[in-house]
């Protein structure tokens, strides 16, 4: 009985940001995680915060504790503007899938960059296709 709501408990987050962003600054997917945990903490417990950085509506997921939480985070956040770009939230319908698929190449690349910024050369311009299309 309790999984049959489990997906109610769950906002869906759209246009957060631009997926290119983190091709130059990977450091911004925590950032984009305490801010949204910050602000639902106000409503009650987040159990998850999760950033889909590959996704291009630029989606984020927030687990709180209970259904009624999560609403009142969809009336929070749905609409308000953020980083210039305005905020779409709803409940999860408990089937779309919003993890992007990345190609071994893909995630070596990543990894690459995760270690780089890691070390503190987080500085340099990385490209891949996301990215060179955002500096066009």
């Amino acid at each position: 009985m309790g999984d049959k709501a489990k997906h109610e408990r769950v906002v869906i987050i759209k246009n957060l940001f631009e997926p290119a962003i983190f091709d130059t600054d990977v450091g911004l997917i925590l950032e984009f995680q305490q801010d949204l945990r910050e602000e639902c903490s106000k409503l009650g417990e987040v159990r998850k915060v999760i950033i889909y950085d590959r996704h291009p509506e630029g989606v984020a997921q927030i687990n709180m504790s209970c259904p009624e939480e999560a609403d009142q985070a969809v009336e929070l956040l749905n609409g308000r503007w953020f980083m210039k770009r305005q905020l779409s939230a709803e409940i999860w319908d408990g089937r779309t899938k919003y993890r992007i698929a990345e190609t071994d190449s893909e995630i070596t690349e990543r990894l690459d960059k995760w270690d780089k910024f890691l070390e503190g050369g987080h500085n340099e311009k990385v490209d891949n296709k996301e990215g060179a299309e955002a500096d066009k």
